[in-house]
């Protein structure tokens, strides 16, 4: 069975261009663009790792975080926060790998994606 990732972003070209850069490596792979619905997506689903942008209207990317680390059954996934503010993701570095989360700069590229979800979740 595919490694399974989810993608959680307010913007539908970033969904779209992770789906389709995903999916093509042989990953399953589902986007949620609502803020709100993060958490409980992530807890039914399942995935394997998370891509989190930190900067989404309504619920901020920092609140899901937190609400997923809490959860004992959510907790142990991995999430690769990421944010086109390389500031506020270099500022909260080290409690993001605190947390056991990974860090992705937007914009960022493809072959960086690719690098980081192997070494997270391995190949598909």
């Amino acid at each position: 069975m595919a490694k399974r990732i989810a993608v959680i972003d307010d913007d539908p070209d970033f969904l779209g261009l992770m789906d389709m850069l995903l999916q093509s490596e042989g990953y399953e792979v589902e986007g949620c663009s609502e803020g709100s619905k993060a958490h409980e997506f992530v807890r039914n689903w399942k995935p394997d790792l998370v891509y989190l942008d930190i900067r989404m209207a309504g619920e901020t990317g920092w609140e899901i975080l937190d609400e997923l680390k809490k959860d004992p059954s959510t907790r142990d996934i991995v999430v690769i926060v990421t944010s086109a503010s390389t500031i506020e993701i270099k500022a909260a570095e080290p409690e993001l790998r605190a947390k056991g989360c990974d860090i992705l700069p937007k914009p960022f590229d493809i072959d960086e994606v690719l690098r980081k979800t192997r070494q997270h979740v391995g190949n598909p």
